[in-house]
């Protein structure tokens, strides 16, 4: 039925391809979900109330997109419109989320307008080709910045405003090892190369984080030894231990998480999302 549907057969795929294609996009895109409503949690909105508002409209978009006009597209809420909301039009006009988000109505019925009327594809064609390539690279390169950032990879610098982190740590090496298995799976043209390469660093991750927390469960237990005077030391060596892998887990789990909050760019910095 679904390929009667969506006419598989006719554009040359099969449900399994389909079902697999959509995996790696939404292992692809799922960071929207962490991103989005960190972002527009600065401007005061209610952070779970983003995440399920998140989920909700990209799921909605998507499936619009493909029962109208068939074509295997996912949407998603985007990851330059959401900083200059929060930005620059909350933070730095200093205009309330509520009354931003009617400007936002506003001009959503303004794009549907020029939808109908057919102007929006006169504009999108009136924009020469290397300028979309060049806002679709610079998008891209924001986001993996934004990754690299959460990884360890580049830290803040007072002199060069960046630089390069500790390529030594675990979380860093993990990271860039995640970066490279995954080149390496998409190079060979293993199918699901991104599912898999973000299911073994997630895995191996995940076993880290376990480690530490036995780590903590030992180190709490060595804290419940007060029979001799030297009770308080212990206490203490206990709690700085506990106290030590918490933190290494902390970080070795942000490693894994595909994005945290960016840096807060400037109020005047473009929205390239909006051409």
């Amino acid at each position: 039925m679904l390929s009667r549907f969506f006419r598989l057969q006719e554009n040359g795929t099969t449900v399994g391809r389909e079902l697999q294609a959509g995996l790696t996009t939404f292992a692809a895109m799922a960071y929207v979900l962490a991103v989005n409503p960190t972002i527009l949690a600065n401007a005061g909105m209610d952070r779970a109330a983003l995440v399920t508002i998140t989920a909700l409209s990209a799921a909605t978009a998507t499936v619009l997109m493909a029962l109208l006009t068939n074509y295997p597209i996912a949407l998603a809420p985007g990851m330059g419109i959401n900083a200059f909301f929060t930005f620059s039009i909350c933070l730095g006009a200093g205009v309330p989320w509520s009354q931003a988000l009617g400007m936002v109505f506003v001009n959503g019925c303004i794009f549907l307008l020029l939808s109908v009327t057919g102007v929006r594809e006169k504009i999108v064609d009136s924009i020469p080709y290397p300028l979309k390539i060049a806002i679709t690279c610079g998008i891209g390169i924001f986001i993996a910045f934004i990754g690299l950032k959460n990884g360890g990879v580049v830290v803040a610098s007072p002199a060069t405003f960046v630089t390069h982190g500790d390529f030594a740590s675990g979380p860093v090496a993990l990271c860039l090892g995640g970066i490279l298995l995954t080149a390496v799976l998409v190079a060979r043209r293993v199918p699901g190369a991104i599912v898999l390469g973000i299911a073994m660093i997630v895995s191996a991750a995940g076993t880290a984080i376990v480690k530490s927390s036995i780590l903590i469960s030992t180190a709490d237990c060595s804290m419940k030894t007060p029979t001799s005077t030297s009770a308080g030391a212990v206490a203490t060596a206990g709690t700085a231990r506990i106290n030590g892998v918490r933190n290494n887990a902390a970080t070795i789990n942000a490693a894994v998480v595909s994005v945290v909050s960016p840096v807060r760019p400037p109020a005047s910095t473009p929205d390239a999302d909006s051409m």
